[in-house]
């Protein structure tokens, strides 16, 4: 397990200098798909807030979340298991890791399992 892939936000404040390639590799509609992955809610709430554009789908979620705590506690837990299915898939270790931010890992080396779900 990789220790750093447990926190939501986290960056190296050791690497003054980096030479190195830098990659950025984030979720696509990251809380949709760990809904629908999960399945956080019934299929007939996931499908409509398929059809809806991104900025409209992420604000009903976020209303949502304010009244049910299992897809909240949900969401939270799905972002760091796949976080970390990205690194275990990945070979990563925290050596690797340069910052972490929710959704998006930036790393050292190139990852080729980028499709999970």
């Amino acid at each position: 397990m990789v220790e750093r892939l447990n926190h939501d936000n986290w960056t190296d404040k050791t690497a003054d200098f980096v030479i190195s390639d830098i990659v950025e590799y984030d979720m696509r509609r990251a809380g949709l798909s760990i809904i629908k992955e999960d399945k956080l809610l019934p299929p007939e709430v996931i499908h409509r807030l398929e059809t809806l554009e991104k900025k409209k789908s992420d604000r009903e979620i976020g209303l949502m979340e304010r009244t049910n705590t299992v897809l909240k506690e949900g969401k939270k837990a799905g972002f760091k298991k796949y976080r970390q299915l990205f690194g275990e898939e990945n070979g990563l270790t925290d050596d690797d890791i340069l910052s972490v931010k929710k959704d998006a890992i930036f790393v050292k080396k190139f990852c080729y399992n980028t499709h999970f779900g």
